[in-house]
């Protein structure tokens, strides 16, 4: 490897340290108490190191955003590969709430601490954001053409769908389902679920 290589492959590495120090602080510590000195300190480098590679911790977030974005954008369109509507919706909800379980920290940055929106306008984050959610919005959209479902404004199904989702997710991984017996709180969560889908689907 020439010395040209190592070094690129030396700042991929540096820049990889940096966005996942700082996720884990973002995540621990929250947005707002969370400095670029803080990161500094725990990748032990100077805080002038972390400005060679971002301009802010706000960068080092959308960076975040950018691949978690990415990750559930990949998940969903392999649901979108699933032609028949009603089966898709079923298999968007599924996949919108396994991906909360799995990636529960991850989650929580993406949808429920507080943190920056002013850099979304035309950042990468958002438009991937805004495809993940045109996949439920597609597909409201459709049935609502096939006369499958029961609504007739796809931004209307849309939202109540994903009001949904996010509201089982985001109980469950923030621990406020204890009223229920933890060993059935996830297949309470899948029936609740696709109980509610199919009393919106308009049977043949």
């Amino acid at each position: 490897m020439g010395i040209s290589e190592r070094k690129e492959r030396e700042k991929l590495e540096m820049r990889r340290k940096i966005v996942d120090v700082a996720k884990d602080l973002f995540i621990h510590e929250g947005f707002e108490k969370t400095s670029i000195r803080h990161i500094a300190e725990k990748i032990e480098y100077s805080p002038a190191t972390i400005y060679l590679y971002f301009k802010d911790k706000t960068e080092i977030f959308q960076e975040i955003m950018v691949e978690a974005f990415q990750l559930k954008l990949d998940i969903f369109n392999e649901v979108m590969k699933q032609k028949d509507p009603v089966k898709r919706l079923y298999l968007l909800g599924d996949a919108y709430v396994h991906f909360a379980f799995k990636y529960p920290e991850l989650y929580d940055l993406m949808f429920i601490i507080r943190a920056p929106m002013e850099h979304v306008e035309n950042s990468d984050d958002w438009v991937l954001g805004c495809e993940v959610f045109n996949c439920l919005y597609t597909t409201v959209e459709e049935l609502i053409a096939k006369g499958k479902i029961k609504y007739n404004d796809p931004y209307v199904g849309s939202l109540a769908m994903w009001s949904m989702v996010h509201g089982v997710a985001s109980l469950k991984i923030r621990d406020r389902m204890m009223m229920f017996p933890d060993e059935h709180v996830e297949g309470l969560i899948m029936a609740s679920l696709h109980q509610t889908i199919d009393g919106l689907i308009i049977k043949s």
